[in-house]
């Protein structure tokens, strides 16, 4: 009988330690982005119109969580070099508004991205990764 219990005893903390470190911190960026069906990249562009690029792939959307972190920038007094659209599904919109705008700048001193949230504006470092996913897609 201990035997028995030894088992699900080894077997109950096993599942809870792979139920613990795949728990990712809930933000509001991850929450926006297992909601969007399709993002919208807008580049601005001074002298011609501006250039977008849609992107529909579950795979390629799940990635945006980690190109905005959860760390804080000052509010910038850069400009900006493009918007970022997500666009969610009807059903989980809040309210008649199903898309969320948010625009960013990927110069080295002023890479981040703002958007409203809770009533204030909301500025977030941009990753490395989310540079380099960007600056790639505003050169295609």
């Amino acid at each position: 009988m201990t035997n028995v219990f030894k088992i699900l005893l080894g077997a109950y903390i096993v599942f809870m330690l792979v139920i613990f470190m795949r728990c990712e911190k809930v933000t509001e960026i991850t929450e926006l982005v297992k909601n969007t069906e399709k993002i919208q990249v807008i580049f601005y562009n001074d002298s011609t119109q501006n250039t977008f690029v849609d992107i529909t792939d579950k795979k390629e959307i799940k990635k945006f969580n980690d190109f905005i972190t959860n760390d804080d920038t000052p509010v910038y007094k850069c400009g900006y070099e493009g918007r970022i659209v997500f666009f969610m599904a009807d059903d989980v919109a809040a309210g008649t508004k199903n898309s969320v705008a948010m625009e960013f700048n990927l110069s080295d001193d002023c890479r981040h991205i703002a958007y409203p949230y809770a009533g204030g504006l909301q500025t977030k470092l941009l990753s490395e990764d989310g540079i380099s996913y960007l600056k790639n897609l505003q050169h295609q």
